[in-house]
């Protein structure tokens, strides 16, 4: 087990995230940092500075004017899900889960996934494998825990296990690596002036432009 400090003190986290926040920004460094990359590492796995710099990206996209131009696809999911579970008993987690993908894959990427239709979604499963499946409970995600020091020869024969068959994909790396194809989809299409969308991913490509995410 891995203990767990839940805080619901406004005030405490101000003091926390923005006033002494160099004084709390540092982070346990799990396997997948390390197989990843430093430059590669997204908002979850970011430490310090450049977890700072992701914040401060991400936070106008939640302001709620953002959230008000992004309602229309919310409300579609909303809607896809009153349809759903209208009729009869529903199993209300499973509901539940695949609505709030919906609405996560149609606000931040602007995909239609039909996921809230169909419980086979390979994105779906992923994500639910992720929850299932902990990685850092793998073994060489153990001893990187252990042995912090030694994370890169981790990683290094993590990438030997998986080339050689001996270990599959962990979902949250196929996730991160799947969800790349859609940014740089989002990037060709934005460079070309084909795409005028106002999500999340969008918002980031140009923060891009600025400065390097």
């Amino acid at each position: 087990t891995r203990p767990v400090y839940i805080v619901s003190d406004v005030s405490f986290l101000q003091e926390v995230f923005v006033t002494q926040f160099s004084k709390f920004n540092g982070r346990h460094v799990p396997l997948l940092t390390h197989i990843l990359g430093q430059d590669r590492l997204h908002v979850f796995a970011s430490s310090g500075d450049q977890w700072r710099r992701h914040r401060h990206i991400l936070v106008p996209a939640f302001s709620s004017l953002k959230l008000t131009k992004m309602s229309s696809k919310i409300n579609q999911c909303v809607k896809n899900f009153v349809d759903l579970t209208k009729d009869g008993d529903v199993n209300i987690l499973p509901r539940l889960q695949q609505f709030t993908l919906d609405v996560i894959c149609r606000c931040a990427f602007d995909v239609e996934t039909k996921v809230q239709e169909d419980s086979s979604n390979i994105w779906l499963k992923k994500v639910m494998e992720i929850f299932d499946r902990d990685f850092d409970r793998t073994p060489l995600a153990m001893f990187n825990r252990f042995l912090p020091n030694f994370g890169r020869f981790w990683a290094f024969l993590f990438r030997i296990f998986r080339a050689t068959g001996q270990c599959s994909t962990p979902a949250n790396l196929w996730v991160i690596e799947n969800a790349k194809h859609l940014v740089k989809e989002r990037f060709l299409q934005s460079q070309n002036k084909e795409n005028n969308t106002k999500d999340v991913l969008q918002l980031l490509l140009e923060a891009a432009d600025q400065e390097k995410v």
